[in-house]
């Protein structure tokens, strides 16, 4: 009889919340933090991978940093024949990788913008099995520190969260990379009401989520209710697009009006029919996120 290991940790760590608080809520970040193996994906993200192998082909891949600490980054360098638009920046999301954000680097590309790719630690060809917020925006860093500065940064789903936190310099100890341009797609709002669903997926105690979150502090710095996108980028002094699908089933169209409260400097392009992953190779978007990286105004009607 197949074990299902999922029922298996959640009931480990719902029973032991009870007894060893502490324990739990320590192995329950632990374990959103370990992400899927790169180099084994699954058959839909192969063919994915496949489908856009000649755009990455044409990618340059450079490794960052030493050890498990090492990360990808893949250069889309400006088309020679287009007015040079300046330095971009691209993080992907959860399970993801560059190649899933390969179309919207390589169009850029051709508009005349330097494009950069990060592949986040535990992704793509990134080392290590683990990925959090200060890992990203580390990462991020690096990045900014070799081939920055970037006239903007762009982050989908998980990978905005890290964007945003790169820039308002929201982890302890790291500082805020400077941009213009924010761009955020289809990325969660709140990251306390994340835990939060992460500590009921697992069937935490009460002082078991209290110790989860106690963790988070220590590894980013803040406390959770630091972790809040709308109340970060009003730190933020430069431009926000929000690009959001009202079809997003991953993470919900909320997220994205919440954002917009920051301030008059975000904008919201809302969407219809393009979801959570379909959003990121839309021509349409791609071209708007290229006006709005330039100084212009978006007009893309929600479709």
């Amino acid at each position: 009889m197949a074990i299902d290991m999922q029922k298996v940790i959640q009931l480990a760590l719902g029973q032991g919340g009870h007894i060893f608080p502490s324990l739990a809520g320590r192995l329950a970040f632990e374990l959103f933090c370990r992400t899927a193996n790169p180099l084994k994906p699954g058959k839909g993200e192969v063919a994915a991978i496949n489908k856009v192998s000649s755009l990455m082909s044409a990618a340059r891949r450079q490794m960052l940093g030493e050890g498990k600490s090492r990360v990808a980054l893949h250069h889309f360098p400006a088309h020679a024949n287009v007015v040079p638009r300046g330095k971009m920046l691209i993080l992907h999301g959860w399970r993801s990788r560059t190649d899933f954000m390969a179309q919207m680097a390589a169009t850029l590309a051709s508009q005349g913008f330097d494009v950069f790719a990060l592949d986040l630690p535990g992704h793509g060809s990134s080392a290590g099995r683990k990925l959090n917020v200060r890992l990203g925006v580390e990462a991020v860093t690096v990045a900014h520190e070799r081939f920055g500065p970037f006239e903007a940064v762009v982050g989908h789903s998980f990978g905005g969260v890290v964007a945003v936190n790169a820039v308002v310099g929201g982890i302890a100890g790291v500082p805020a990379v400077p941009t213009a341009r924010l761009v955020i797609i289809a990325s969660p709002n709140s990251m306390p009401e994340l835990f939060d669903n992460v500590g009921r997926h697992f069937g935490l105690s009460k002082r078991a989520q209290t110790a989860m979150e106690t963790r988070i502090k220590q590894v980013a710095g803040h406390p959770i209710s630091s972790y809040v996108v709308s109340e970060q980028l009003r730190r933020f002094a430069g431009d926000v697009l929000i690009v959001h699908s009202r079809d997003d089933r991953e993470v919900t169209f909320a997220n994205a009006e919440a954002m917009t409260d920051a301030g008059m400097h975000v904008q919201l392009l809302a969407l219809e029919g393009l979801g959570h992953r379909r959003i990121i190779s839309n021509a349409g978007v791609i071209e708007e996120i290229g006006k709005f990286v330039s100084g212009g105004t978006f007009a893309l009607a929600a479709e």
